[in-house]
């Protein structure tokens, strides 16, 4: 006869157990060209202008804009006069597709992103990219998580890596193994290329993101993740193996030392651009307001947290990860992106699109380099008139020689006594 307390407790063991995790789930990276059709559609004023949304810092300047980050307030879209929709779109394909097809004359997404897309919108006039405004810069929010055996870049020699097909990531991972190779060669040493495996998507700890291949395959000796998805693999130091950890995980670098790699853009069809400059102008005015507006509305404590995180992150009790992705971003305003628009400086728009087409074209995902284009704008004429950027404004320069000349002469004349507000201590340690 069997014994039935041996069976309650198989039963309960049973129900107590977890499920199987599912194993990484991989995907081919493959040139966009060679993975979308490129029929190409005319473009008509669109009287509801459609900008898309990626679950990034700078995003919530736009849901700004657009009024749904605070709460009871028009968005500076509205005070501009315009109508604009604020989808969901991380996905780059879907965002091409909606471009060619004018569904909306707009992409938004980083530059490495865009660059991907280059083979077929500089393809056909119409939909040449003219890059109108720069969001900011990841500082922070991008991750490359390692296990034990990856003390340095050096170590990707040989090794595997997981990251976001198409995803925003890869100028600034082109960049970290373009280092790493230099500095193993430097050293005499002989490099050879990681393996790279590749993801649907990039949030979350899932089976199809780099996170979640990292957490289920023991192989994948680094990943390109988010930070906050970083903090649970690595328990926010290093990962103990306990509550979705990686046992000995950390973080080997992040955009919080390489903030000037992944930066954020707008573009617009050059048709659309030609054909309706005012309503373009207008929609970039509005993002500079919002910019300014949403930095002080944060320390004022009246950005609705939970808003942004059910817009950007589909969850709205995410309001940590809405704050962190606020926190681990840069927005530039208008002084940034009159740097971005010239020619001259070391990161702008064309510098970091050279950056990021090199690896592109050696990797085999862009047939060839492209010039693309800034808006043909004097950034400071057009806007600075309506914008406020306190990042502009200029200091006069301290002068060493008049100060010490004016505590002297008040030596002098005896009374550095009577003219001194107030005194303080200030102590350092030793060196």
């Amino acid at each position: 006869m069997r014994d039935p307390s041996r069976i309650v407790l198989v039963l309960v063991a049973a129900l107590a157990a977890p499920p199987a995790a599912a194993s990484a789930q991989w995907v081919d990276q493959q040139p966009l060209a060679h993975a979308l059709s490129t029929q190409v559609r005319d473009c008509r004023r669109l009287e509801t202008l459609r900008i898309p949304l990626r679950s990034t810092g700078g995003d919530i300047v736009t849901l700004h804009a657009a009024g749904r980050a605070v709460a009871e307030r028009d968005g500076a879209f509205a005070e501009h006069g315009l109508d604009a929709a604020t989808p969901l779109q991380n996905d780059i394909r879907a965002q091409l597709k909606a471009y060619l097809a004018c569904e909306t004359p707009f992409m938004k997404a980083s530059q490495a992103m865009l660059n991907a897309t280059a083979d077929i919108t500089e393809a056909d006039p119409r939909t040449e990219m003219i890059a109108v405004f720069q969001y900011g810069w990841s500082n922070g929010g991008d991750t490359l998580v390692a296990r034990p055996g990856i003390a340095t870049p050096a170590d990707f020699s040989g090794a595997t890596l997981a990251a976001q097909a198409h995803g925003p990531q890869l100028g600034y991972l082109a960049r970290v193994l373009a280092d790493a190779e230099a500095t193993v060669e430097a050293a005499g040493g002989d490099w050879t290329p990681p393996t790279m495996r590749w993801t649907e998507r990039l949030l979350g700890l899932d089976a199809e993101t780099p996170g979640g291949a990292f957490l289920r395959d023991e192989d994948i000796d680094a990943a390109v993740v988010s930070r906050t998805d970083a903090d649970i693999l690595t328990a926010g130091a290093v990962g103990t193996g306990a509550e979705g950890s990686v046992k000995g995980a950390h973080v080997l670098l992040s955009t919080k030392s390489a903030s000037r790699v992944i930066a954020d853009a707008l573009v617009v069809r050059r048709d659309y651009l030609a054909a309706h400059p005012a309503q373009v102008k207008s929609l970039v005015e509005a993002l500079f307001a919002a910019e300014e507006t949403l930095r002080e509305d944060v320390i004022k404590q009246l950005v609705d947290w939970s808003a942004v995180a059910a817009a950007l992150l589909g969850d709205r009790g995410a309001e940590t990860e809405a704050e962190a992705l606020w926190s681990d971003y840069e927005t530039v305003g208008l002084k940034g992106n009159i740097d971005w628009a010239g020619g001259t400086h070391p990161r702008s728009f064309q510098a970091v699109n050279n950056d990021v087409q090199s690896y592109l074209v050696a990797a085999g995902l862009l047939r060839e380099a492209h010039g693309l284009a800034v808006a043909d704008w004097d950034y400071a004429a057009e806007f600075g008139e309506n914008i406020f950027d306190q990042r502009m404004a200029q200091l006069p320069g301290f002068d060493d020689d008049r100060a010490a000349g004016a505590v002297d002469r008040l030596r002098a004349a005896g009374d550095v006594a009577d003219r001194t507000l107030f005194t303080l201590d200030i102590r350092f340690r030793p060196n």
